[in-house]
């Protein structure tokens, strides 16, 4: 089947349509694993894979052939290449990074002016380039000839060139793809002869390895492609086992993404790796010429028994610039009781060092559906963000003995200031026992904010009151003027200011 969902609406469809296949627990982390679907238009033996700015980039080097599909899964460009195409990153919008073995270069493919070219022109020439990894501030090309890793910066400039050496110092003469972590100053080698993956920091020191021979966990027959994932997770296409080997930063094994008793898709020799900021993996699965896309999340906890979700907003949802509110659930696992308090990081896209605004054991309050086990935490953030930026957060649990593990990051944008006057439609809908109902201002004014039922009657008044410009969130926990629970039911909320006015129907389930 063709994947036909949008970033946006698939990661808020995943809790509800996806399948569940693994979540698995180990030390302190906590993954769960999610099939999403499939896309197989066009495709002929896919092996490489990048995913960015909406757009899903396919090398297939036995038909000479770049495919470049959009986020529903429909075909945008099909470029016809030459030589041994080899590895495949995007270094700019509809621009894109491969490793030509057979002219011993690195290819950059413009897709705007359709030109290809020799990106790095007078560096020295690759023995062998075997695979790439571009990041946010480098490039590195893994040349399995000469057995090294060589590091440019994004313009171009050779900046270091190191040696893959074992933990014996010993040269590995059979690396095939490399992954970098930019944010932790890690390099990450797979020797395809060992299936060993060997640690390096940016200066090249070795720091360690992992992983082994074999069909068993934590083990690799035939590995393929590494990747890094944002939540400090590392993928190892395993080609004759069909399987992805999931490993923490520190080389724990986590999972095995392992499908391949599942009629509805084929796994058979994955080859190519890419994830997303949301967590949505693309494999390339070259046997059956198909990508199959997963939900890969890590769930924080405090000695793996605390699973923490990061509610609103959603992945790349866009906020308000004023009374943002983040919304997190933790839930904890066997007999442990609940989680007594959460923290928050806010930070600017682009500088994960440095938390712009942060919260400390904001409160918790008990689960509408399990208030024995999950527990629900708000911070709504008293500094207006930036308008028009990317930020990310993350979130930990705590107790009162214990400190969890930090969440994944999460983007979302904020708007620009309004130039209309708009009500949005409340989210969640439907809802329980509490939903967001946003409306923006172009001008400071006097809102009135009155929900009614299907007889045209006020059930609460939820806000009177004079607002600036700009977008705003209030909450409405189900509760009427009287103070009590509203009944389950169909109610509509209306918004007046000044001359103006608009009107919006909304469900809350109990």
């Amino acid at each position: 089947m063709r994947s036909t969902l949008k970033p946006n609406s698939l990661s808020r469809l995943l809790i509800k349509t996806t399948i569940v296949v693994a979540i698995m627990v180990v030390g302190c982390l906590a993954v769960s694993v999610e099939y999403v679907g499939s896309i197989n238009d066009g495709l002929f033996a896919p092996t490489s894979l990048t995913v960015g700015d909406g757009q899903l980039a396919v090398l297939e080097p036995y038909a000479h052939q770049l495919k470049v599909y959009s986020a529903d899964g429909l075909m945008r460009h099909e470029v016809n290449l030459t030589g041994d195409a080899s590895g495949l990153q995007q270094i700019g919008e509809d621009r894109y990074l491969f490793c030509d073995r057979e002219r011993k270069q690195i290819i950059e493919i413009d897709l705007t002016f359709d030109t290809q070219r020799d990106f790095l022109p007078g560096t020295g020439t690759f023995t062998d380039p075997v695979d790439i990894c571009v990041t946010a501030n480098r490039i590195l090309v893994l040349d399995a000839g000469s057995n090294d890793v060589v590091i440019f910066d994004r313009a171009g400039t050779l900046q270091k060139r190191f040696d893959i050496v074992d933990d014996n110092s010993q040269t590995i003469r059979s690396a095939t793809s490399l992954a970098c972590d930019e944010l932790h100053g890690m390099v990450y080698v797979l020797d395809q002869i060992s299936s060993t993956i060997h640690v390096y920091n940016l200066t090249g020191q070795h720091k360690n390895s992992f992983g082994s021979y074999g069909a068993a966990d934590a083990q690799i027959t035939r590995g393929g492609k590494i990747i890094c994932g944002q939540d400090q997770l590392i993928f190892v296409s395993d080609r004759y086992q069909s399987r992805i080997a999931v490993f923490s930063s520190d080389g724990e094994f986590v999972v095995n993404i392992d499908l391949t008793n599942n009629a509805n898709y084929n796994l058979a020799i994955p080859t190519g790796l890419a994830i997303d900021r949301t967590g949505l993996l693309y494999v390339a699965s070259t046997e059956s010429a198909m990508i199959h896309i997963f939900h890969v999340q890590k769930q924080a906890g405090s000695a793996g028994s605390y699973y923490v979700s990061q509610v609103y907003p959603q992945p790349f949802d866009t906020v308000a610039v004023t009374a943002t509110k983040l919304i997190a659930e933790v839930e904890s696992t066997g007999d442990l009781g609940v989680a007594t308090g959460v923290d928050f990081e806010l930070y600017l896209d682009g500088d994960l060092n440095h938390a712009v605004e942060f919260a400390v054991n904001r409160p918790v309050t008990p689960h509408s559906d399990d208030n024995t086990r999950a527990v629900v935490s708000e911070w709504l953030i008293g500094e207006t963000l930036a308008g028009e930026t990317m930020y990310q957060w993350r979130v930990r649990p705590r107790t009162e003995e214990n400190i969890g593990d930090w969440s994944a990051f999460r983007a979302f944008y904020t708007a620009s200031l309004p130039h209309t006057f708009h009500l949005e439609q409340n989210y969640p809908n439907p809802f329980n026992p509490e939903t967001l109902i946003g409306f923006s201002l172009p001008s400071t004014t006097h809102v009135d904010l009155i929900i009614h039922n299907l007889m045209g009657q006020q059930v609460r008044s939820l806000k009177s009151e004079t607002y600036p410009a700009g977008h705003h969130q209030v909450v409405w926990d189900g509760a009427t003027d009287a103070g009590v629970k509203a009944a389950s039911g169909v109610y509509f909320y209306r918004l007046t200011a000044g001359k103006l006015s608009q009107t919006r129907k909304m469900v809350l389930l109990k």
